[in-house]
């Protein structure tokens, strides 16, 4: 174990902000993140073991123990549970012989809660492992543990074309679009984004929101709320100097907890180190 550490620690440059994905990297090894890596990795990043067990603690996503060779992450919101939560749920436990919390006798199937996955409006979803599977039913629950079962990846189920992960075309096969208007398009003819932008470095920050405002333009997500309400509050909202819990820990950074991926942490960086040249922080 330690031996493939310090491999894994060259590969990273012993860059103590890279401790996030070299817990990933040992997870998807492993299952979980072995208590023996623990040592080897702090002492590689002058951490001590505890600072990485509280990283990984953080987390829900990460696990310290063996639970399940295939998680799956149920989204509980309301919108979820609005839309035939009860049913997945039941469903998740019937078929795989597993209990929320509680690996299946075998240890192939670990079954969890988690907040927002960012799919609201194709609930109830899930994360299976790290792929999403939405418009969720208990037929479909059935379908994808016998595929499971049958020696499947869930890269495998959900993307059976075998469609390129880094295209568009990907991410339309997964998840559903779902965007509307009533108008032909959103932009009619070609835009011109060089002039866009020239026009928005020439005018004050407060003009440029003021224009958001009044164009009335709606984001996706956000509850609804206005790209513009959303990018005023954001601006009345900022401070001269940020608080950052664990400081000394760069990897954690903002209050991420609410989302399940720790690769929300990298939409924190640029709202921290430069909250005076933007107009709004990521979605979270």
């Amino acid at each position: 174990m330690e031996q493939a550490i310090q491999s894994m620690l060259a590969r990273y440059g012993n860059d103590l902000t890279r401790l996030l994905d070299m817990l990933w990297e040992l997870q998807w090894q492993h299952g979980h993140i072995p208590s023996a890596a623990l040592p080897p990795l702090a002492a590689g990043l002058n951490l001590s073991v505890p600072d990485v067990v509280e990283t990984a603690s953080f987390y829900h996503l990460f696990r310290l123990e063996p639970m399940g060779k295939h998680c799956f992450y149920l989204c509980n919101s309301v919108l979820a549970k609005l839309n035939g939560y009860d049913a997945v749920r039941e469903a998740l436990e019937r078929e795989t012989g597993a209990r929320f919390g509680v690996p299946n006798p075998d240890g192939l199937f670990g079954l969890f809660e988690t907040p927002c996955i960012g799919l609201s409006d194709q609930e109830p979803a899930m994360m299976l492992d790290k792929v999403v599977f939405t418009r969720l039913t208990p037929g479909k629950i059935a379908d994808i543990v016998a595929q499971l079962k049958q020696g499947k990846t869930p890269e495998q189920i959900a993307n059976p074309a075998g469609i390129a992960t880094d295209s568009l075309a990907y991410v339309e096969s997964m998840v559903e679009s779902n965007v509307r208007t009533q108008r032909p398009i959103f932009f009619r003819g070609k835009l011109d984004l060089t002039t866009a932008l020239e026009h928005m470095l020439a005018n004050e920050p407060s003009q440029v929101i003021d224009s958001v405002v009044s164009s009335k333009l709606r984001g996706r997500g956000g509850a609804g709320f206005s790209t513009g309400l959303k990018w005023r509050l954001c601006r009345d909202a900022w401070a001269t100097r940020l608080a950052v819990p664990f400081a000394a820990r760069p990897p954690i950074l903002g209050n991420c907890r609410q989302r399940a991926d720790p690769g929300a942490i990298s939409a924190k960086v640029r709202p921290l180190c430069c909250s005076h040249s933007i107009f709004s922080p990521s979605r979270c």
